[in-house]
């Protein structure tokens, strides 16, 4: 049985699950990354909340540059060495979808 969600829906149930991953406004984004490409596709995304939170990571710039290495002066060096597409949100809180060894991140600005 296939079970549609909205936007609050979606909230709400990753709220209930796993509330400390992602800020409201990373999940927003989330939620309209994955409506996208279901469109954009044509399929179907089944919710896992624990799932989700394997796959998709948010934080900082400072954040990601420490994890992996980088000085935050030469972040663009963190972003020049991955794989990743620009997606143009909304807010200016959000500016890069990257992918890192297979693990896809929300960046966020500082």
């Amino acid at each position: 049985m296939k079970v549609e969600i909205n936007k609050q829906q979606f909230l709400y149930i990753m709220d209930q699950y796993r509330p400390h991953n992602f800020s409201l406004e990373g999940l927003v984004q989330l939620y309209d990354y994955i409506t996208s490409i279901e469109r954009e596709e044509q399929i179907d995304y089944v919710l896992d909340p624990n799932k989700l939170c394997q796959e998709w990571e948010e934080g900082s710039l400072n954040y990601f540059c420490t994890r992996y290495g980088y000085d935050l002066e030469d972040y663009q060096d963190l972003l020049d060495n991955l794989q990743y597409t620009y997606i143009g949100y909304p807010t200016t809180q959000f500016d890069t979808l990257a992918e890192i060894s297979g693990k896809q991140i929300i960046v966020k600005t500082l």
